[in-house]
């Protein structure tokens, strides 16, 4: 049974609510799959997603892209290819509800005095460490440094711009910065202490970067970026910066997407030309993203205008995510699982074993490392061994009346997980109370299964997390043996609640998760 006394509950449900709002829970969010112009995009060969994914959507796949955390489809099919997913994939799965333009940031921005408006403004940052340059022009004409000003990059620190923005550089510190309009990225944008070549964060920096458009994401198309196929060399140009965009961030494009400016055709005023007059690929190389991405409506990273044009995806997802509250941190309504960090077993007979399940989301892939606790509690090391989550069985085998605890421990290649372990040896004439919610979780109604070893007056109290009584259940005596209760929760909000037992002088408590 998971359980945590009322206080420490309270102080956790508010920091895994406040987790659940934000995207970067996941490395690739998107609310729909299909692009304005009705395209379905593909993953395809050469994409490499090693966090999890989720679409409101139907995704679909060319080829055999990589895919090693989990995928939650929220549509009924799964795509079809043997090799491409080496976590599972969730059809049908909740889907969730974008926001429409960043309330949050703009608040946070403003309440700093971090909020630029001035009307018929365009703007530029550049990241220089723990500061940044910030240049404004009129907008429609050419780029024009003459009125600009520094800040800082503080802990904390919120900046929105009211129209588009261009950004580049590298900075130390915390920062979220978001606009009304589209975000150009004119080169890497990443953190000082990031790998320059591939974008790895090491697992202690304290760098974080959140940028929000209000439209959408575009890598612009300039030099650095791979600009006229690469500088004129395609995919086999050695200078990576011709040839790529590393960014260290979580993205966010909540009207649009996440996408690559001047796509090699007349629509989007670029046509690259190789010899002069004739159209030709243009192959800028890799977008290296260690971070996050989500998008209201999938972007074109690639095309096959000219032959071939724009990018290779390699997303990773920056597992400290799971940990961080950004600034100004947008409100996503996104499903999330999390760790148990509590198992009690209640009470045992001496000499009889109970069994728990210990569940670990690292929430990328990532290998399983030691497993280690102290008697008479036992826990197993079971496959897989590289996967986003991880089951870990664990057994309670009282030696002695008396209560007992301990601590245990499990790592992976990224996080270091601790779980407290409780239970109670009970004399052999005292048989425990044996009690059990399914399923779990639930939509609207479960059943509460018991089983008394003698008659005795049963009392269920469901409970929310602030302790409130939510519903209340006095059965009278009932006599050894199974019984059955239905609890209908229709009326209840969608939540955490607790589902109290009293029954022969005992008591057991059951968390459910109610899914509306």
């Amino acid at each position: 049974m998971h359980f945590r006394s009322q206080h420490v509950i309270f102080a956790a449900l508010v920091v895994s609510l406040v987790t659940l709002a934000y995207a970067i829970n996941f490395e690739y969010l998107s609310d729909c799959e299909i692009t304005d112009f009705g395209d379905r995009i593909k993953f395809a060969h050469g994409d490499t997603l090693w966090g999890d994914v989720h679409s409101n959507s139907q995704i679909a796949i060319m080829g055999d892209p990589q895919f090693y955390g989990r995928v939650f489809i929220c549509g009924s099919t799964m795509p079809a290819c043997s090799t491409c997913f080496h976590g599972e994939v969730i059809l049908n799965a909740d889907s969730v509800r974008f926001p429409v333009i960043a309330t949050e940031l703009r608040l946070c921005a403003a309440r700093q005095w971090s909020f630029y408006d001035e009307p018929g403004k365009a703007y530029r940052m550049y990241l220089r460490g723990d500061s940044a340059l910030i240049c404004r022009w009129p907008q429609g004409k050419p780029f024009d440094s003459t009125d600009s000003w520094t800040i800082a990059v503080s802990r904390g620190h919120c900046v929105f711009f009211d129209g588009s923005l261009e950004l580049l550089g590298h900075m130390t510190g915390e920062i979220s910065i978001g606009c009304s309009k589209n975000i150009f990225l004119l080169d890497n944008v990443l953190y000082d202490d990031a790998d320059p070549l591939t974008g790895v964060v090491p697992s202690n920096s304290g760098n974080y970067l959140m940028l929000v458009a209000e439209h959408d994401i575009k890598i612009a198309n300039t030099p650095a970026n791979g600009r006229w196929n690469s500088g004129g060399r395609g995919l086999n140009q050695p200078n990576q910066d011709s040839t790529a965009i590393v960014i260290t961030a979580a993205l966010n494009a909540l009207g649009q997407s996440f996408t690559f400016d001047q796509q090699n055709d007349a629509d989007s005023g670029w046509v690259y030309m190789d010899p002069p007059g004739t159209p030709h690929s243009d192959d800028r190389g890799n977008i290296y993203l260690y971070g996050s991405v989500a998008q209201k409506r999938r972007g074109y990273v690639h095309r096959g205008t000219g032959g071939s044009t724009g990018y290779l995806n390699h997303y990773h997802w920056d597992f400290r995510f799971s940990h961080w509250t950004p600034p100004g941190a947008l409100s996503y309504d996104a499903p999330r699982f999390h760790s148990t960090d509590t198992l009690d077993f209640g009470n045992v007979i001496v000499g009889q074993t109970r069994t728990d399940t210990a569940h670990i989301y690292p929430g990328t892939g990532s290998t399983l490392g030691s497993v280690l606790v102290n008697t008479p509690f036992y826990a197993t090391r079971v496959p897989p061994y590289y996967a986003s989550e991880f089951h870990i069985p664990v057994r309670f085998t009282p030696t002695h009346a008396t209560p007992y605890s301990a601590i245990l421990y499990i790592s992976t290649t990224y996080q270091y997980y601790q779980i407290v372990v409780k239970g109670r040896g009970m004399p052999g004439g005292a048989p425990p109370l044996v009690f059990d919610v399914s399923p779990n979780p639930f939509n609207l109604t479960t059943t509460l299964r018991y089983t008394l070893s003698q008659s005795s007056v049963v009392k269920l109290t469901v409970f929310d997390v602030l302790g409130r009584t939510a519903r209340q259940m006095d059965l009278a005596v009932q006599e050894p043996g199974e019984h059955s209760v239905r609890l209908d929760a229709s009326d209840l909000a969608s939540g955490v609640y607790f589902v109290h037992l009293q029954a022969q002088g005992q008591s057991l408590t059951k968390k459910v998760l109610l899914l509306k």
